[in-house]
C-alpha cells in the first residue's frame, strides 16, 4: 500500500508585541467582579453536582439492598446444601441444585 504524502499546514510566523502595554485594559474592580461571578457559577455547579449524587444514591440504593439480600440468601442456600450433603459433591451437582432451588423459589 502506498502512502500519499501529506502536506503539513504552513505556520505563519506569529509576531507578538515586543513590549508590555503600559496599563491593562481591565481594572482591579473588573477582576474582582469577574472573580465573584466565577465563584457564583462554581458554587451553583457544586450544589448541582451534590444534588445529582444524592439523586443517584437514592435511585441505586434499593437495587444494592436487593442484590445484597440475594447474595446472602444464595450463599445460605448453598452453604446449607453443602453441609447436609458433603459426600460426593461435584460442581455439576451443586450447580444443578442451585439452579433448581433458585428457579423454584424465584
Amino acid at each position: 500500500m502506498t502512502e500519499t504524502p501529506i502536506e503539513e499546514p504552513k505556520v505563519e510566523n506569529r509576531k507578538f508585541a515586543p513590549t508590555r502595554p503600559e496599563k491593562p485594559n481591565l481594572t482591579y474592580v473588573d477582576y474582582v467582579e469577574d472573580f465573584k461571578v466565577r465563584m457564583k457559577i462554581n458554587n451553583y455547579e457544586v450544589v448541582e453536582f451534590i444534588d445529582d449524587c444524592k439523586r443517584g444514591y437514592q435511585f441505586i440504593h434499593p437495587y444494592i439492598i436487593k442484590a445484597g439480600e440475594f447474595v446472602g440468601k444464595t450463599y445460605n442456600q448453598i452453604s446449607t446444601q453443602l453441609q447436609s450433603d458433603p459426600v460426593d459433591v461435584t460442581s455439576e451437582k451443586v450447580e444443578s441444585k442451585t439452579t433448581e432451588s433458585l428457579t423454584t423459589e424465584g
